[in-house]
């Protein structure tokens, strides 16, 4: 029973995703990444005064993994794409 509503609600939830338009795929070359970064510029340094759980949280939130490397004085930024909003218009 628990099983049969729960994939109920899943393909309930299925449906109304697909009946959404389908958004243009968009690529991000690094070049494009970084440059995307770069023009955030004020949200970097808000991002930079934010205690750490709250950055730790907004990361979360937005896909992203820093990670510092204190050698180079760099911070390298992995992102993961969330499954849910891949092809979904309005989901960025």
């Amino acid at each position: 029973m628990i099983v049969a509503g729960w994939m109920k609600d899943e393909q309930a939830r299925r449906g109304e995703l697909q009946r959404l338009p389908i958004a243009e795929k968009r690529s991000f070359d690094r070049d494009a990444f970084a440059a995307a970064l770069r023009d955030l510029g004020d949200l970097v340094k808000v991002l930079g005064k934010a205690d750490s759980a709250r950055k730790a949280k907004i990361c979360a939130d937005i896909g992203i993994e820093p990670l510092f490397d204190p050698s180079k004085q760099e911070v390298l930024v992995s992102a993961k794409r969330n499954q849910d909003f891949i092809g979904v218009r309005g989901a960025y």
